[in-house]
Formats: C-alpha cells, sequence, structure tokens
C-alpha cells in the first residue's frame, strides 16, 4: 500500500506541484468606481461647488446642492483670504543638504519658475488659485509649459480643477467643448488624500462640513431676513372671537389693508411705531424673537468646525468664536498656530510635489529639494526667540557646548566652539 501509493522522490519539491504563472507587473491597476467621462471632473465648466460622489454619513440629502459654490461662504472664503494673503510672505528656496546636518541654498532657475509661474499673472495670484483648487476640490493641476515639443519647462500654466481629468495616458483638459490630451511628465497634479471613487483623485476635508456650510449659509440668510423685517417676528391677525369662539368675517380688501398697514408701522423706517386697530382683533406671534433663536450662537458650531478642517482657528480669521476669547497675546499664539497647524503643512506639500516634478526638468543637485524661507513671516518669530533663549540657558549651566548651543540657535558655528563650554559653568 505504502509502495504503490508512495510519492516519487522528484515531486516532493511543493513547487513543482504548481504552474508557475508570468510575473506580475510593477505596479497593478487601482480600483476605480468613476472611469472616463463618468468622473464628475473633466467637464470644464469652471464651476467651484463641491466634487462629492455620495452623501454625507447619516444623511441622503444632497449636500452639494444644499452648501452650494463652497468660495461664497463667507466663513471659506474668509478661510481662502488669509492663506492667499500670507503665501508670497514666505520665499521659495532650493537646499542642498550638507554632511553636518544642515543645509546650503543653491541658486536654480526653478525658483524664478516658480516665483512667477504665468506670464500675464501676478504670482501671487497663480498661487492663490492653486490654493483655492486644492483646498476646495483636494485637487490642483499646473501644466509645465514648453515653447516646443521637448524644450525646457518655461513656466507653469495653472489649470482649473474641474476641467482636467486623469486618463489611462495621462490628463484631459477640457475647456469650450474641446479635450486636449497632457502627458504625465507636463502635468503636476498635487492632492489631498483620495477620493474612494477614484483613487487618481484627491478629496478636500472641507466635503465633510458640507452640512456647517449649508447651515451657516442658511444662518446668514436667516439673519438677514430678521434684520430686513427689523428683527419682528412673523405675526398673525385675526378678528376677535367671541366667547362661542366665533369670529367675525373678515373682507379680503380689509386683510389686505390691515396688513399693509401694520407692515408700514412696524418696518422700515418705521419699526417700533405705534399701530391703532379700529375693530376688534386679536394679534398671535408665530415665529421666534433673534434672541430666542440664539441665532449667534447657531453659527458658532460652523465657524468652529470649518475653521479647524482648512487648518485655522477661528480667533485668526477674526470669527465671533474666537473672538469672545480674543486678548492680544492669545491673538500672537493664534497666528503662530495657524502657520504651525496650516500654512507649514500646506507648503510642504507642494514643495514636496513640485521637487519630484521638477527635479529633472531643472536638474537639481544629488539630494537637492525645495522648501521655503519663513525668515519674514512674524508669526514664526517667536520660535527663534524661544530657540535664541534656550540654547543661551543651556550653554550658560554648562549642559552643551557652544557649537551645540549655536546650532540650537541657527547660528552657524566654528570648529573652535566644538568642545567649549562656558566658563562659569
Amino acid at each position: 500500500f505504502v509502495a504503490r501509493f508512495a510519492l516519487p522522490m522528484r515531486l516532493t519539491n511543493p513547487t513543482t506541484w504548481f504552474k508557475r504563472t508570468p510575473q506580475a507587473p510593477a505596479y497593478l491597476p487601482a480600483p476605480m468606481a468613476s472611469r472616463g467621462r463618468s468622473s464628475i471632473t473633466g467637464y470644464g465648466s469652471g464651476a467651484l461647488s463641491a466634487i462629492l460622489r455620495g452623501s454625507l454619513p447619516g444623511s441622503t440629502r444632497a449636500w452639494v446642492s444644499e452648501a452650494g459654490d463652497l468660495s461664497l461662504n463667507s466663513i471659506v472664503s474668509i478661510g481662502l483670504g488669509w492663506y492667499a494673503r500670507n503665501w508670497p510672505i514666505s520665499r521659495w528656496e532650493l537646499r542642498q543638504p550638507t554632511s553636518d546636518g544642515k543645509y546650503n541654498v543653491v541658486p536654480n532657475p526653478a525658483i524664478d519658475i516658480l516665483t512667477n509661474p504665468q506670464p500675464g499673472v501676478q504670482g501671487s495670484q497663480w498661487w492663490a488659485w492653486l490654493l483655492e483648487s486644492y483646498l476646495l476640490h483636494g485637487n490642483a493641476y499646473a501644466r509645465k509649459a514648453r515653447r516646443s515639443g521637448y524644450a525646457p519647462v518655461a513656466g507653469l500654466q495653472y489649470l482649473p480643477s474641474d476641467m482636467v481629468m486623469p486618463s489611462d495616458g495621462g490628463y484631459l483638459y477640457t475647456v469650450d467643448g474641446r479635450s486636449y490630451p497632457i502627458s504625465h511628465d507636463d502635468m503636476i497634479h498635487v492632492r489631498v488624500g483620495r477620493d474612494p471613487y477614484d483613487h487618481r483623485l484627491g478629496r478636500a476635508p472641507l466635503l465633510s462640513c458640507l452640512r456647517e456650510i449649508a447651515a451657516d449659509n442658511a444662518g446668514s440668510t436667516m439673519a438677514y431676513g430678521m434684520a430686513k423685517n427689523n428683527a419682528v417676528p412673523s405675526l398673525i391677525i385675526s378678528p376677535e372671537r367671541d366667547p362661542n369662539g366665533v369670529g367675525a368675517e373678515l373682507d379680503a380688501d380689509v386683510a389686505r389693508t390691515m396688513k399693509r398697514r401694520v407692515a408700514e408701522d412696524f418696518s422700515g423706517d418705521n419699526a417700533g411705531g405705534v399701530a391703532v386697530l379700529t375693530d376688534a382683533f386679536s394679534v398671535e406671534r408665530v415665529s421666534f424673537s433673534p434672541n430666542e433663536m440664539a441665532l449667534d450662537q447657531m453659527r458658532v458650531k460652523p465657524e468652529e468646525r470649518i475653521a479647524a478642517v482648512l487648518g485655522l482657528n477661528c480667533m485668526v480669521l477674526g470669527l465671533g468664536a474666537g473672538l469672545a476669547r480674543n486678548t492680544y497675546s492669545n491673538y500672537e499664539e493664534a497666528r503662530q498656530a495657524a502657520w504651525e497647524d496650516g500654512m507649514l503643512p500646506l507648503q510642504a506639500a507642494f514643495a514636496e510635489a513640485m521637487t519630484e516634478a521638477l527635479r529633472a526638468d531643472f536638474n537639481f543637485p544629488e539630494g537637492a529639494y525645495l522648501a521655503f524661507d519663513h525668515a519674514e513671516v512674524r508669526a514664526l518669530a517667536d520660535d527663534v526667540t524661544a530657540d535664541g533663549t534656550r540654547a543661551a540657558l543651556l550653554y550658560e549651566k554648562g549642559v552643551v557646548d557652544r557649537a551645540t548651543a549655536k546650532q540650537i540657535a541657527g547660528v552657524a558655528s566654528d570648529p573652535a566652539d566644538v568642545g567649549t563650554y562656558h566658563p562659569n559653568a
């Protein structure tokens, strides 16, 4: 029995039991539910409405329509304005790491391109466009502009995010009903996160706040309506009823006259006036007063959440949710937090993307990378002062030598500083 069913020795290697399959490609296709023209991007409308497929958790309402043009929400617009105003304070530079863990700033024509990317467009304006696409849609596109064929990059052309669609061979830019193919090598695509419906695209965190944006828009509209009506709640005026609950019939013309008289006496320039009704009428309020509705409190949560998802805080944006706790010292801290939590991560993402996209075109030295010089950013100056104070204290106490203290303070050191400690330590 054993002899009859024993396996031959040459088959004892398990690898011979399976038929070999061809080697898998280096990169397998990503799962994409939206392919080709079924994608919401690439139609060339130029709209700034939310790009969201599906619905928000816990609701089936069409929040994209409810929120409308995201850039027209006052909180979002204030946040975008903060980034656009403060972005030009930092300066692009190309850094070459050195053996001592520091870096040298090296000249390169890419810096001029990044400072003024597109002829005829102010550099700060161009970057404001790109930041708007990135923060609202989660995708920012810049095309490498060449004078012909494989000529060197002469500039960067901004392309609106909803007018560009990833394709199998690169990208398609659609404008005025015509599509233009763009190769992967000529497109710079900076994205945040990923769109689960199409992994080629990013998805802006701001889309998680569509409900808050819609609520803030509705609260603003409600406040306007109350202000336009001089904060007078809606009223119902009806004929006085007898003890049996029977009221007199009111003629339509009389009702219209009564409505006009009350509106004239209590709204517009006559707000707070006195009205005298010649007949027996009852007046019933059918809406809340502004204090009862707490409109100011209703708008606090949207302000906090929308600002937070933009990486900012309400205080630095001048919103009511932050002004209640505003002091001079707190405001300085808020400005620093806005840079550290909002601007610096944003700039790091763009610096990394631009380094990879432009490295070959501009022959960056080995290991060189693009970054931002923040020497002119006053909100970050406190960090420099704090580092200097800390370095001086450590040196005076004999904890570190003079070379380490200078390194902490961001000052260049000499070979003589190594191993030299404070004389009184």
